[in-house]
């Protein structure tokens, strides 16, 4: 599945590393993942989200908070020979994808070197949503988590017939949360930029929603793991007296074929 960042051709899996028949190798770290980023697209800087927002999200998801969503993605994708989560993120909702071959991808390194740490039946690589280090029509089943969305670059890894889900914020997500950071609140907009990409077709179409009771910690950690920490000035200091918050979760999973 995977294709060398610098010539496209495939990659093979080593007990130490990845090769190319042109002869790039990239070693595996310690905790098990591959660095694959292009260096032309920026190489080695720092890039996604940082270790204490990689953190925080960790803390979170771990303490189940978000268990519903895990459940209901596992069910709607398939098992495949070729499974990809773009933006995987620290692995959580990755651990939960069946297939023969899952890989992760996420450009921050932190959140990587987390997944890959934790669980070991996927392979965890640092690489670009926009530029995926995956050979052309050679993933079955895709899944997009809270991270952007590129159908052509889509278009070009999915095979004829493979699918793709993506979770966005439904409506109505976290509005509690959001009373205390906003002055006014604008319901999440859950249109995909799939739902208009050419060789795309909607084939599921789902609301999950429930109920969170979350302690200061939890409210903090969900500030702190999400865009809310840098879009809203003083995010954390506006919640940091808060003991308790009810709120609701609301997510839209839409799963697309590519035609």
């Amino acid at each position: 599945m995977l294709a060398c960042p610098l010539c496209r051709e495939p990659l093979s899996l080593e007990p130490s590393k990845l090769g190319c028949p042109n002869g790039h190798h990239f070693d595996r770290a310690r905790e098990g993942y591959v660095h694959l980023l292009d260096p032309g697209r920026g190489g080695r800087r720092a890039h996604g989200d940082d270790r204490e927002m990689v953190a925080a999200r960790r803390r979170f998801l771990e303490a189940g908070h978000y268990e519903p969503l895990r459940q209901a993605l596992a069910k709607l994708a398939p098992e495949a020979p070729a499974v990809l989560d773009v933006g995987c993120g620290e692995g959580y909702y990755t651990s939960a994808l069946p297939g023969e071959c899952v890989v992760g991808v996420d450009v921050s390194q932190p959140a990587v070197r987390l997944a890959a740490k934790r669980y070991r039946e996927a392979l965890f690589v640092v690489a670009s949503a926009a530029h995926l280090p995956v050979l052309d029509t050679s993933v079955d089943s895709a899944v997009i988590v809270f991270s952007p969305v590129f159908p052509a670059e889509l278009a070009r890894v999915l095979r004829p017939g493979g699918t793709v889900t993506v979770v966005i914020p439904g409506a109505a997500h976290l509005d509690g949360l959001r009373a205390l950071l906003y002055r006014d609140q604008v319901p999440h907009d859950e249109a995909v930029e799939l739902d208009d990409a050419a060789g795309f077709t909607t084939i599921d179409a789902q609301h999950v929603e429930f109920g969170l009771d979350l302690d200061g910690p939890a409210v903090r950690d969900l500030v702190g793991m999400t865009p809310y920490r840098y879009s809203v000035h003083d995010a954390l200091d506006r919640v940091a007296d808060v003991d308790r918050l009810s709120t609701q979760a609301a997510f839209s999973l839409r799963t697309f074929r590519r035609d």
